[in-house]
Parts: C-alpha cells; sequence; structure tokens
C-alpha cells in the first residue's frame, strides 16, 4: 500500500517537467512520430502509476475526447460546407447535391461517433476516477513547450522582422517599393557586385528553422534552433537575367556571407507552418541553403 502510494504521488509529481522536456527534445519532428512518442510515454506513466485499471482509464478518457471532438469537427465542417455551397461565390467544385450527399454520409459518421461516445460517457465517472493523473500531466508539459518554448525551436515569430513583414517597404510587388532597389547605395557589401548590376527586385525568405547555429538537425537534440535570412537581388526579367544572394541574421540583420550568384529559388519556396498551428506561420521559407550559400556561410 505505501509503495501504491508513493508512486501515485511521484508519477505526477514528475509527470509536467518530463513532458516539457520531451516536448524540447521532439519539437520539429513529423506530427505523427511526436503523437507516437507521447501517447507511448503517456501509457507508460498510466501503467507505472495505477498498473493495468489506469491505462484503461485513460485509454476510455481519452477515446471519449477523442470521439467528442471529431462530432463537433463534422458538426462544424458540415455548417461550413452548407455555407460555402449556398454562397453566390461558392469556391467548391460540387453544387447543393453533392454537398447533400456529403452531409449524409457525414451524418452516418456522426451517428457512429456518437453512438460510440455516449457508451462510453455512461462510464465516464468510473473512468476518470481510474485514469490517474500523470499521463494527462505529461501531455499538458508537452503542450507547455510547444507554446511557451524554454529556447528557439523554431520560425515562430520572423513575419515581423522588416524584412519580411507585408509593408515594411523591404519588398514588393514593384521597384518603388523595394527599399534597396531605390537606395542601392545602402546595400551591405555593395562593392561585392558588379557595377553594372542594376538592382529591380529584392525578395527574403527564412531558412534553418529546424537548424542550430552549426547547420546541425535540432529535433531529438536540447539545442536552439539559429534561423537565418537569405536575401535575392535580381536584375529586371530578361534572358541572361543575374541574381545575387546573402545570408543574415533575423533582427539586427547582420552579413554573414558575401553576395555570391545565386538564382532566386521560387519554385522551393514554402510555408513555414509548424504542426499546422496559425500563430506560428511565416512566408516565405527557404528549406535548404544553395551550395554555394552554404559553402560561403561554413560550418
Amino acid at each position: 500500500m505505501l509503495r501504491q502510494m508513493r508512486r501515485a504521488f511521484l508519477f505526477p509529481l514528475l509527470a509536467l517537467p518530463l513532458g516539457y522536456g520531451l516536448g524540447w527534445g521532439l519539437f520539429g519532428l513529423p506530427g505523427g512520430a511526436v503523437l507516437a512518442v507521447v501517447f507511448g510515454a503517456a501509457l507508460a506513466l498510466a501503467a507505472g502509476a495505477s498498473g493495468a485499471r489506469g491505462v484503461a482509464g485513460f485509454l476510455r478518457v481519452l477515446a471519449l475526447l477523442v470521439l467528442t471532438a471529431g462530432g463537433l469537427w463534422l458538426l462544424g465542417g458540415g455548417l461550413l460546407l452548407v455555407g460555402m455551397v449556398r454562397s453566390p461565390h461558392n469556391p467548391l467544385p460540387i453544387g447543393l447535391n453533392g454537398a447533400l450527399a456529403l452531409l449524409g454520409v457525414g451524418a452516418v459518421a456522426a451517428g457512429l461517433l456518437g453512438t460510440l461516445a455516449w457508451r462510453l460517457a455512461r462510464s465516464a465517472p468510473a473512468s476518470l476516477r481510474a485514469s490517474p493523473a500523470a499521463p494527462w500531466l505529461l501531455g499538458a508539459g508537452v503542450l507547455l513547450f510547444a507554446f511557451a518554448p524554454a529556447v528557439r525551436v523554431d520560425c515562430r515569430g520572423l513575419q515581423t522582422d522588416s524584412f519580411l513583414r507585408p509593408g515594411s517597404g523591404f519588398s514588393g510587388a514593384s521597384a518603388d517599393q523595394r527599399y534597396w532597389a531605390r537606395k542601392p547605395s545602402l546595400i551591405p557589401g555593395r562593392a561585392e557586385l558588379p557595377a553594372s548590376f542594376v538592382i529591380d527586385g529584392v525578395q527574403a525568405s527564412v531558412t534553418r528553422c529546424f537548424q542550430d547555429r552549426h547547420g546541425r538537425p535540432r529535433p531529438l537534440s536540447l539545442r536552439p534552433s539559429a534561423p537565418l535570412l537569405v536575401v535575392y537581388l535580381t536584375e529586371r526579367v530578361r534572358p541572361g537575367m543575374r541574381a545575387y544572394a546573402a545570408v543574415f541574421t533575423p533582427g539586427e540583420h547582420r552579413k554573414l556571407t558575401p553576395w555570391v550568384p545565386a538564382p532566386p529559388p521560387s519554385g522551393d519556396l514554402r510555408v513555414h507552418r509548424p504542426y499546422r498551428w496559425p500563430g506560428w506561420v511565416v512566408f516565405p521559407e527557404l528549406p535548404h541553403l544553395s551550395p554555394a550559400l552554404a559553402g560561403a556561410l561554413g560550418p
């Protein structure tokens, strides 16, 4: 009995910091891998705290939450679908009949989820009593790190950097909005560019969102991420158009490399959106530095 009481006290006490550390090491890995590891750790804590009874209680409560969330998602999706189809500017390739067919399938799925959820809900009080707190505190620790990390682990917040922020005047739809195109004398390292190079386009992107300052992958370590900014300068679009790029630090915009010939990576750019959370979005992101820039940056 005394041993069980110690376990019941010790496991919840350690679960929150353990979850925080787990989130620290896993952040940046694919979402499926993170969920699998966290789920396995939660099951281990439930078993350690309350044995098989604790695992069963935890799984029942978790299933009830997942089923409830799935039902609400289907309901919200159905309402959104109806609103979009009834709109005079319907963006979907289906009409009202197609929407009704989808709603019918969704209603059947929601009914099945509701039936399963109701069966679980009838035993919810007993499941809650049987479920130990440790696995839930572990998940809370993982979420706490995701939203309040001890170190930088991605590129969140860099959209406000003046090199990337829309409307900052650094880049834009016309040469009049591109600061360095209007004032080329202010370009750091202007002497590294050919005298005949007339800037018409300026483009900036983030890179190395999940890498440390030496370019090593940050996930599965406690090292902080060290994202960088890449700025591309281009001439007016024409055959034989030249382009140059250099790497800068975010914020202070310290130039880390000379200007090197590098075509703009328009086809390689993507949106940085870790785990699809809207508040962490940064655009555009360059997945990898070009060989020329990586060589100029060094280790």
